[in-house]
């Protein structure tokens, strides 16, 4: 009897499977699903759906056209979790490309894990997910993350600019969360907004998804960082664009990290490239930041190129509006090495009456004298990077 030729091709398209499945898996053993995933759907969509467009776009827009495809693939899928998503064929570094692209667009998007791989077939292939938490949980993770979120948004006061609304969620998010590394959700927006507690990804991308949803522009950056306790470390900070120019912001090094805390250093805040490149490095993204207006310190006139009178002045004049505003500290920074030396000794070598610290304790006796105690002061200072911190007790 002649057999029918249909019985056939489940053996054929299992042994071309078979074939072609190693290109970036090193799993023998190819199952059932994998295959009903890899015919299920012969035309790749052109376009995000309605209810999954990318958090921000600058990643994806970097990308080629097979790339964008395999993210839009991504996206479009990846909010119920399914094991497989079938994807155009790529090669290990288009793959990898789209894989830190769909997770840097989207600082919202949780439980992806690092952890995945590709199979390549002829013209397409599978990305094979790991997911930290099951598809439920997540979803209502982000939906716990995006109120926390709009809820921040919703208590920041009517600011004037970019960078004011800037400055109000930097400091925000340093007050709601500690360094912690043992953080139950340490790499992620989720552990730094929601649970309070993150590592340096955690506050970057929770710092992207505030600005982003205040109408600034914000990406990651990953690279290395130089730290006089750690050596060097692997990193992740912001690069943002106030009026119409990028800054590095590195919302986690501007952390006391100690805990939450009403005060937040400012050291990292909207750096050149230049600036930044003293202890970063390894810059994932090419991006000539060499403005200097929104940095905080010229910004906020306490930036000095010479040291005097008016220096002083500008100092006790900074200190009461901290002061008044719950801040018992004033930051200060140098143009170079020779104006911080004499800034430090003119400061610190007396009390004595006319000396410079005399002039700042009475300057503040007289103007928040019963907020304060004013009969010593805390000094701290990055030398190498011409800082220094003045700070008082509250009485």
């Amino acid at each position: 009897m002649k057999k029918h030729p249909v019985k056939k091709v489940p053996i054929i398209l299992l042994t071309v499977f078979l074939a072609l499945s190693v290109f970036f898996s090193a799993c023998a053993y190819v199952g059932f699903d994998k295959l009903i995933t890899y015919c299920s759907v012969f035309v790749f969509p052109a376009d995000f759906s309605e209810d999954h467009r990318p958090f921000s776009t600058y990643q994806y827009d970097r990308l080629n056209e097979q790339e964008k495809i395999a993210y839009i693939c991504i996206l479009n899928k990846i909010e119920s979790h399914p094991t497989y998503i079938k994807i155009p064929a790529l090669s290990r570094t288009e793959f990898n490309n789209v894989f830190f692209a769909v997770k840097n667009d989207n600082p919202d998007l949780l439980c992806f894990s690092d952890s995945c791989n590709m199979i390549r077939f002829l013209s397409a292939g599978l990305m094979e997910m790991h997911y930290n938490q099951d598809a439920d949980t997540c979803r209502q993770m982000r939906s716990q993350l995006l109120s926390t979120a709009d809820e921040i948004l919703s208590q920041m006061p009517a600011l004037p600019d970019a960078y004011e609304k800037e400055l109000y969620l930097h400091d925000t998010i340093i007050q709601r969360c500690v360094y912690d590394e043992q953080a139950v959700h340490p790499y992620d927006a989720y552990g730094c907004l929601v649970e309070g507690q993150a590592v340096c990804s955690g506050y970057a991308r929770a710092a992207m998804l505030l600005l982003k949803k205040a109408g600034i522009e914000a990406i990651l950056v990953s690279g290395t960082g130089l730290s006089n306790l750690s050596g060097s470390i692997s990193h992740m900070w912001n690069i943002v664009w106030i009026d119409d120019e990028p800054y590095h912001l590195d919302v986690t090094w501007d952390d006391p990290e100690a805990e939450k805390t009403q005060w937040a250093s400012h050291l990292y805040f909207n750096l050149t490239t230049q600036a930044i490149s003293a202890d970063h490095s390894d810059f994932s993204v090419s991006i000539a930041c060499t403005a200097t207006e929104n940095n905080f310190f010229r910004k906020e006139g306490l930036w000095f190129d010479s040291y005097t009178s008016a220096a002083v002045d500008r100092i006790c004049e900074r200190l009461t509006e901290n002061i008044d505003n719950g801040l018992n500290f004033v930051e200060l920074e140098f143009a170079d090495s020779e104006v911080f030396a004499f800034a430090e000794s003119s400061l610190l070598d007396s009390t004595s009456s006319g000396s410079d610290m005399y002039k700042i304790l009475s300057y503040l006796q007289k103007t928040v004298g019963d907020k304060i105690d004013s009969s010593h002061v805390n000094f701290s200072k990055a030398e190498n990077k011409l800082y220094m911190r003045l700070q008082f007790d509250f009485q």
